[in-house]
């Protein structure tokens, strides 16, 4: 080092150069608080109804006909019968501020993304699963601890993405026989009052909505879509 300077290194990685006088005083700073982002990022206008709608909008960005949400004892399916995601697509798809949207013509319109709706659904406390698969790709799926996530405040290393077991694979199938290809995202959200809630206002009287009614109004411009709700 020239002029008696040396340089440190923290623990954070972030080197400076110190000694030599005021002069040659230089440290690296800026750094990403998480837990100030999660608080930020999913208090920021998310309600339980546009983080559904939130949803919805991505069936329809990945170009479904039709999504089906299966109740089970312990948890809801939302099916889509749309494009999937690859490996790259679905590690994007939890990035913190990434965009999934490759048009302009997304109608993900809340700027809230996947992330802080399935926060939301899952009160913040629940782990969520996505089992999705591209044509011609892997059967894929991510696992969010959102209940580890929030109380460590940690966004980092918390979140896996993994293959579909057999039996995953043989799930995920069957829900699509209406699919000549098999592709298509699954969402798996917890069984709790507010998703029922939810759905018991869409589905007043009828088991199948063509999205003529709130959802047609809330989002606009589609057509062709259909849900159902078994």
């Amino acid at each position: 080092m020239m002029n008696g300077t040396r340089t440190v290194t923290d623990n954070n990685g972030i080197d400076s150069v110190i000694g030599g006088g005021d002069e040659m005083f230089r440290t690296l700073v800026g750094k990403v608080d998480e837990e100030g982002l999660i608080n930020d990022l999913f208090k920021r206008g998310v309600n339980d109804w546009n983080a559904f709608v939130e949803l919805i909008s991505n069936c329809i960005d990945a170009h479904s006909r039709n999504a089906i949400m299966n109740e089970t004892d312990k948890s809801f399916r939302l099916n889509d019968d749309g494009d999937g995601m690859d490996e790259e697509n679905l590690a994007r798809m939890w990035n913190l501020f990434g965009s999934n949207h490759k048009e302009d013509r997304s109608i993900g319109f809340m700027g809230l993304g996947s992330k802080a709706g399935l926060a939301q659904l899952s009160e913040k406390k629940e782990t969520v699963e996505v089992h999705t698969r591209a044509e011609g790709g892997k059967y894929l799926k991510v696992i969010a601890p959102f209940g580890k996530i929030f109380k460590k405040k940690k966004w980092k290393g918390q979140i896996v993405m993994t293959k579909m077991t057999h039996e995953e694979i043989k799930t995920f199938k069957e829900e699509r026989t209406r699919s000549e290809t098999a592709t298509g995202t699954t969402i798996i959200l917890p069984k709790n009052e507010k998703i029922v809630e939810i759905l018991n206002n869409i589905f007043r009287e009828t088991k199948t909505l063509p999205f003529k009614e709130r959802l047609d109004v809330t989002l606009g411009r589609f057509s062709g879509f259909s849900m159902e709700y078994n």
